[in-house]
């Protein structure tokens, strides 16, 4: 845990800028994704994403809710304009058990409008596919930072 707290606060503290930002709600892994893509106009990227559950959890702790830690992290690469997301990285389960089991995570997320107009500016909507431990769907939205700006 130390080192992906480490990973973070170098990630961060790089200069740089990503282009839009992505957030992706996948109903049955309970996941948020929060991507930032395009990083320095290079198309290359990176998420995070947190486990969120209503309720209690199961055996061996029990916890109340909300109950919610953070679950994957990974990067990404945009092809066509950003249409067409590919992403790597590693997820864990903390509620199976006291500890933590990790799964390698691949997704492909499609932004159709960016694909169709070839244009990364833009607002989007997307679908992404993956797996990691279970095969998932997630829904979401593309937000441009530089809305109306087109440099290239």
């Amino acid at each position: 845990m130390k080192k992906i707290i480490l990973f973070l606060l170098i990630l961060i503290s790089v200069p740089s800028y990503g282009q839009y930002s992505g957030l992706t709600v996948i109903p049955e892994d309970r996941s948020v994704i929060c991507s930032f893509e395009n990083i320095n106009d290079d198309n290359f990227g990176f998420y995070i994403g947190a486990y969120y559950k209503i309720g209690a959890t199961s055996n061996p702790y029990i916890y109340r809710t909300p109950y919610a830690y953070f679950n994957r992290i990974g990067i990404t690469y945009g092809l066509l304009k950003c249409g067409v997301v590919l992403g790597a990285g590693v997820k864990t389960d903390l509620t199976i058990g006291p500890d933590p089991v990790f799964y390698p995570d691949v997704m492909v997320k499609l932004q159709p409008i960016k694909l169709l107009t070839r244009n990364k500016d833009i607002w989007d909507v997307s679908v992404t596919v993956g797996v990691s431990d279970i095969p998932y769907i997630g829904f979401g939205i593309s937000i441009p930072y530089r809305y109306g700006t087109y440099y290239r």
